[in-house]
């Protein structure tokens, strides 16, 4: 069980540092891409990015060593658990703000430049880090501890100190995002498949059926694709919610704690594939980045070259036929 542990959190780390900051660089470089709502995919990186960079690596320094090695260390366990409870926290309400940056961005899009100003949206951000960190600095006060968890083989918060804060957590951390995430994307959906067959059946061209099935097919795909992004996002936390809630007397068999754990952390290597791969313009980025990184090319003639090849792939796209606008929208802006 260490062994398979010790291999897939390898692979976490690797690939979620690797993609978080992929995320943030293709932010950074690419100018479709720097935009108020990918501020909070950036916040989110980030917070991913300090529990696969950071955090994980003393994971693993706790697998090969085990609590011996944080016993003569207690300053790094006690820094390590803190930032663990403080990234987790804003990672998962990042998650969170984004589903609603993109349910106010679609379903109420007059409303959309008043709330998510550049200034608002830093701000946001910001105040996002200031109440995880508020709510991790509990645990130095008496609410919630810190400590080695001999179960997971790990350093974080302490799940056995306080059956209150472990009820704040789960009901905060995860049950709250989660409820956000499903009520914002099933607005979503309902909001764009109801503009969609306005849109057919005020058509008046003669192929309003026709026009409504190609719609409807898209709708499909969409609900496919936010139903992934909630699934996994609820997949990989909602376990862990349960059992530390659950397992309030610490009777559960340490497999079951370094699964509930290992899950949820491997969501913080997810997220960058879930809100870049998805995304045109991240992928667009990402192979800028490639090609800088693994190419011979000149970084200023890769960025000319990627813009040529967009505008060729629009004047063909537009040669086919103009989109719908509200469909086209909703395409762009949905991550």
């Amino acid at each position: 069980m260490a062994y398979l542990y010790l291999v897939v959190i390898c692979t976490a780390v690797v690939s979620g540092t690797v993609g978080n900051s992929m995320v943030i660089a293709a932010v950074l470089i690419t100018k479709k891409l720097k935009t108020v709502g990918n501020m909070f995919i950036v916040n989110l990186a980030l917070a991913d990015l300090c529990v696969t960079a950071f955090v994980d690596p003393f994971s693993i320094i706790g697998i090969i060593l085990g609590e011996g090695w944080f016993v003569v260390r207690p300053v790094i366990c006690e820094t390590v658990a803190s930032i663990c409870l403080t990234s987790c926290f804003c990672s998962l309400l990042s998650i969170g703000t984004v589903s609603f940056n993109r349910y106010i961005h679609i379903c109420h899009n007059e409303l959309y430049p008043k709330i998510f100003t550049k200034t608002k949206s830093f701000f946001m951000c910001i105040a996002l880090w200031v109440i995880c960190f508020l709510a991790e600095m509990s645990c130095f006060i008496g609410w919630g501890d810190h400590s080695f968890d001999k179960k997971t083989l790990s350093c974080v918060w302490d799940r056995t100190a306080d059956f209150s804060y472990t009820l704040f957590f789960a009901l905060v951390g995860v049950a709250f995002p989660v409820t956000l995430i499903s009520i914002c994307y099933v607005r979503i959906y309902r909001f764009v498949n109801a503009s969609k067959i306005r849109v057919g059946a005020q058509r008046d061209d003669g192929q309003p059926q026709k026009d409504f099935s190609n719609q409807r097919q898209e709708s499909m795909r969409l609900a496919r694709t936010l139903f992934i992004i909630f699934a996994v996002f609820a997949a990989c936390w909602t376990p862990y919610a349960i059992i530390v809630v659950a397992d309030r007397y610490d009777t559960y068999p340490m497999e079951i704690h370094i699964f509930s754990i290992l899950v949820a952390h491997t969501n913080s290597s997810l997220n960058s594939i879930l809100y870049g791969l998805t995304n045109a313009n991240f992928r667009e980025g990402y192979k800028q980045i490639a090609m800088f990184f693994f190419g011979w090319l000149p970084f200023s003639c890769l960025r000319r070259n990627a813009s040529a090849e967009l505008t060729c792939n629009s004047m063909t796209d537009n040669s086919n036929g103009k989109r719908n606008k509200t469909a086209t929208t909703f395409e762009t802006t949905a991550y």
